[in-house]
């Protein structure tokens, strides 16, 4: 990527070096920046529907959680029922 050629134009002068050198990591600096901008904006949409995703296996989750209790006490209900019923056969015997 930082590539110059084939030598056919190279900085001789310390100063020159250095400045190319520096110039070399500014432009691999900024293509990292702009590469991680990108992703991020990639990503940050993903997250919001991840998000929104999660929030509906939430409400959903409620809603079972809710359905299993009524099944729960409704059993309870039923079987404190047939204890009753037990009890009043043998009562009767």
């Amino acid at each position: 990527m930082t590539h110059v050629g084939f030598g056919d134009v190279v900085p001789t002068s310390l100063l020159g070096r250095f400045f190319s050198a520096w110039l070399i990591l500014f432009g691999l600096a900024i293509f990292s920046l702009c590469t991680a901008i990108l992703s991020a904006s990639l990503m940050g949409k993903n997250m919001d529907t991840w998000g929104s995703n999660v929030r509906q296996l939430e409400q959903e989750t409620n809603r079972i959680e809710a359905d299993e209790d009524k099944i729960l006490r409704e059993l309870a209900r039923l079987h404190e029922r047939m204890d009753s019923l037990e009890k009043q056969l043998l009562d009767k015997k």
